[in-house]
């Protein structure tokens, strides 16, 4: 009689043993589930492999810097750092330059790519409080062309383009250039090698 109202020793054993089996594979199912999911999101924030392009400004680079003004070539010394930020999809890049009769100059540049087209962005800020967002692509794998352009107090547009072109991993060219109206206001040309 016992033995109907309860569970014999060899049925609760194989019950026991059972649900043991089906435990084991909802948890196995469970960590495959997990496992897929995890893999999922981790790759659909990833960086694109475009941004591998902007990873070659990574490192602490060195230069000289030549601006015309007035008519006369005024060069100076400058570097920069670079690294990888927000998880590989930007780079920032701090610069310095010591500017003749001038007070040194700093600035920061944060590039990213946007996954939603061919775009490239650039933002700038520096130490004279001037801050810009430019907007470009790449041409090839070497070459990066960024433009801003906006309004002055005065209603006159300026317009500016900077590129960068690369010769090799560790050695490339820079070019400012900077209009207001349809003339051009200034030049600044860099040729920087990686440390």
């Amino acid at each position: 009689m016992a033995s109907g109202i309860f569970f014999s020793k060899n049925r609760f054993t194989g019950f026991f043993q059972s649900a043991m089996k089906k435990k084991y594979l909802y948890l196995l199912i469970a960590i495959i589930t997990c496992s897929v999911i995890l893999v999922r999101a981790q790759s659909s924030h990833r960086p694109p492999e475009r941004m591998k392009l902007l990873s070659a400004f990574n490192g602490e680079w060195k230069g000289e810097m030549a601006e015309m003004k007035n008519g006369k070539k005024i060069k100076t010394k400058i570097s920069h750092q670079s690294m990888k930020v927000a998880g590989g999809w930007g780079v920032q890049v701090t610069e310095t330059a010591s500017i003749p009769n001038e007070e040194k100059y700093q600035s920061v540049r944060v590039f990213s790519y946007s996954p939603g087209g061919d775009y490239t962005y650039m933002y700038v800020v520096d130490n004279r409080g001037e801050t810009f967002f430019y907007t470009g692509n790449w041409t090839g794998n070497k070459t990066l062309i960024l433009k801003c352009a906006f309004e002055n107090n005065s209603r006159q547009t300026i317009k500016k383009e900077v590129q960068y072109q690369f010769k090799t991993l560790r050695e490339y060219d820079y070019k400012y250039i900077t209009s207001v109206g349809d003339s051009i206001d200034k030049i600044i040309e860099m040729n920087m090698k990686k440390e």
